[in-house]
């Protein structure tokens, strides 16, 4: 009787042992097959402005799944203790895809997406560092609001967006990713396929993007237009400034006036 039990629990696991071998090489096909290996790549053109369209191509393995990251930072300004950002044209090409927000130096973090319908996520920050992250998301192109309160005493606030889409090659192994960079600030954009990263460098003499003002300025005076005008002055090129010093000092007196 003894050996009989014996025969029998090693037969389970002899085949306890098959299903765990075959599992784990399904797993391990599974694996490989998920990020196919990009055998060379490029972005044209070579020298964007802010506001240029990038098209990354490149060639990976046959009609495998590949993944394309683009990240760029932005710092961005408090005001009484609040900071908010605004971009358009965040665009994604099917439903395998994830776009995270990472703020530092803030107390909490929201992020909203809107094409028709708008989606919002909020989190409190760790040690001033706050991630939102959306994955899934319905193809098609978004507008994004990034707002929230920023620590005690922090001038400024810095945000680093992530975009991540996979995209299946093509038969011959080619590929082909579309990036809009119209809401893209000035300055490093990383991209990274597969172990290759590369950074693009915008000319600063691109298009500036929209620096929203948070919605407590308008609380504070009726002069909300003038106050944007004024922040979005920094954002242009300083020749224009130096051209015409005058509109300037204007501004600065209203801004001055709001606050007596």
């Amino acid at each position: 009787m003894k050996s009989f039990v014996l025969k029998l629990n090693r037969s389970g696991l002899n085949l306890l042992f098959c299903f765990l071998v075959i599992f784990l090489l399904l797993f391990g096909t599974a694996v490989s097959s998920a990020n196919a290996k990009v055998t060379g790549w490029e972005v044209v053109p070579e020298n964007p402005k802010s506001g240029d369209t990038l098209l990354i191509s490149g060639v990976a393995s046959p009609e495998e799944e590949v993944e394309v990251s683009v990240s760029f930072e932005k710092t961005v300004p408090v005001y009484l203790r609040e900071y908010a950002y605004e971009f358009e044209n965040i665009e994604f090409l099917n439903f395998n895809n994830l776009f995270t927000v990472r703020a530092e130096g803030v107390e909490g973090l929201k992020v909203k997406m809107k094409m028709v319908f708008p989606k919002t996520e909020s989190t409190w920050a760790d040690n001033g560092i706050a991630t939102v992250s959306y994955s899934g998301v319905s193809p098609g192109e978004y507008k994004v609001r990034v707002e929230g309160m920023a620590e005690d005493g922090a001038s400024s606030v810095n945000l680093k967006v992530t975009a991540v889409q996979k995209l299946k090659a093509g038969k011959d192994g080619k590929f082909n990713y579309i990036f809009k960079t119209e809401s893209v600030p000035s300055g490093k954009l990383e991209i990274r396929l597969d172990n290759s990263e590369r950074e693009i460098i915008f000319d600063s003499k691109g298009n500036a993007p929209v620096l929203s003002i948070p919605s407590a300025s308008s609380q504070i005076s009726g002069e909300s237009e003038d106050r944007k005008t004024s922040e979005l002055i920094t954002f242009t090129d300083m020749e224009s400034i130096d051209k015409d010093p005058e509109p300037m000092d204007r501004e600065n007196e209203k801004k001055n006036a709001a606050f007596t």
